[in-house]
């Protein structure tokens, strides 16, 4: 909490919008933080064309996006959404014209390396992300009840199903996956247990919540956000990021 996770992953999504016309964003909100406002404010900035704006009779500006849809969990348990996306990828058009040229040449074939238009999917987050058998065994198991102890394993295995899928589905399909997870202490039930730290950067005492270890290895990158404070030019001692409260 209060790392700027959302906030880095809105505003990387949206550079990615601002340089690929024809892109495309779908986000699946599980923790409702992903409002409109917050993607419209980083739009404006990074594809100001991807933003429409309008006062409502109430005399309140809002907000249309486009090519953006923003869901949440009340609309799609986990396993479902990725389903859909995936159906979609079989589906979208794959025709020359589809294809965006990149500044990057083949070393084998000297030619331009050619990309199906990027189709971004954020999900925020990960950790939160919900999913059929986990809510089945919710209704039928009061809290409390030691069933419950199988609650996120159960969940567990559906997300490495997800995840294990992710790789082949994104590069076969041009689909690009951007999830978040939170970050919270490790607890040890025994003081006396070697620290273990299952990533360079971070801590031992700090773990990837709700999340499985198919996360830590099958992403291409992964970002930490411990902490976030303003950054203060070093000559003039003046903020450079935030400037002011729209930022």
């Amino acid at each position: 909490a209060n790392s700027a996770k959302t906030g880095k992953a809105i505003y990387d999504c949206t550079t990615v919008l601002g340089r690929y016309p024809g892109s495309s964003l779908t986000a699946l909100d599980t923790e409702s933080t992903l409002t409109v406002d917050r993607v419209a404010a980083s739009c404006k900035r990074l594809c100001p064309d991807r933003v429409k704006t309008y006062i409502d009779d109430n005399g309140i500006e809002q907000y249309i996006l486009e090519d953006i849809t923003i869901t949440n969990s009340t609309q799609y348990l986990g396993e479902e959404f990725f389903k859909d996306f995936k159906e979609y990828g079989k589906n979208r058009p794959k025709l020359k014209a589809d294809y965006h040229a990149t500044p990057f040449i083949d070393p084998d074939t000297n030619q331009v390396i050619s990309i199906l238009k990027p189709d971004l999917v954020l999900v925020d987050s990960f950790s939160q992300l919900n999913v059929g058998a986990m809510e089945e065994m919710q209704d039928k198991v009061a809290a409390g009840d030691s069933k419950q102890n199988m609650l996120w394993m159960t969940g567990g295995k559906v997300k490495s199903q997800i995840l294990n899928e992710l790789p082949v589905i994104s590069e076969k399909y041009g689909l690009y996956y951007y999830l978040t997870t939170q970050i919270g202490e490790n607890k040890e039930m025994d003081p006396y247990a070697p620290k273990r730290s299952t990533l360079s950067y971070l801590k031992s005492n700090l773990k990837i919540k709700k999340a499985p270890d198919e996360y830590r290895y099958n992403a291409h990158n992964l970002w930490f956000n411990f902490k976030m404070k303003p950054l203060i030019n070093q000559t003039t001692k003046a903020p450079e990021y935030p400037k002011n409260s729209d930022e």
